[in-house]
């Protein structure tokens, strides 16, 4: 036998899959992989366990309702997997739900989005950024400039610039990098809260993320 020393070190059966968004319904189409599906993919492929982010719920709905949601779409996995929480809007019951979900779920981590139709404005989003720092959990953020993104859309539109192929170009990588900046200053200012930037794009928005890290000014 081999004996491999891992004094200090956490074992793991297979890769983990931070990111992943199984039987995902945006309204206008659904991801063609479901829970069995992408989780029987996953283990052929090394992967054990997902973390998945959960589509919007219902407008005004509960933090836990995706959750209870999300659990019955799962009921097929046959790996291990666990949920990012979403949070579409701010008030004092998703503050108080967040830990409930923490305790009860074991949810340690948010998304909260920059731009789409769920999007937080910078009041509400120091707001879960200072509760989460509070409980020890991760915020992740989509981190875009709405303000930007919808006036680039609007330009397109009314020049009949419809194509897929204007769709990056509505989105310049300053875009994201403005986003990411103000997303990890909102981050400092709460007390050096856990900031997980998801899904970056441009070169740009790498240097700025390593920029605000080198100062020290990101966890």
């Amino acid at each position: 036998c081999k004996v491999v020393d891992a004094t200090g070190l956490i074992l793991l059966p297979g890769g983990v899959d931070a990111h992943t968004h199984f039987d995902l319904d945006v309204g206008i189409a659904r991801a063609s992989d479901d829970f069995y599906t992408g989780t029987v993919a996953a283990a052929f492929g090394g992967t054990t366990s997902v973390v998945d982010h959960m589509a919007f719920g219902p407008k005004g709905c509960a933090l836990g309702h995706q959750v209870e949601e999300y659990h019955r779409l799962a009921k097929d996995a046959v790996i291990d997997y666990g949920f990012h929480g979403i949070i579409q809007h701010v008030d004092d019951a998703v503050l108080s739900d967040m830990e409930i979900l923490l305790d009860e779920e074991g949810i340690s981590s948010f998304k909260a989005y920059m731009t789409y139709d769920y999007n937080l404005d910078d009041k509400d989003l120091l707001k879960v950024l200072k509760r989460a720092n509070d409980l020890g959990i991760v915020i992740c953020s989509h981190c875009e400039n709405d303000a930007m993104l919808h006036a680039l859309r609007e330009r397109d539109k009314r020049e009949g610039r419809l194509q897929a192929r204007y769709h990056p170009l509505s989105r310049p990588d300053v875009v994201e990098a403005e986003a990411i900046y103000r997303f990890l200053s909102l981050a400092r200012v709460a007390g050096e809260a856990k900031a997980y930037v998801v899904h970056l794009s441009s070169a740009l928005g790498i240097n700025t993320y390593n920029f605000i890290k080198s100062l020290g000014q990101c966890n």
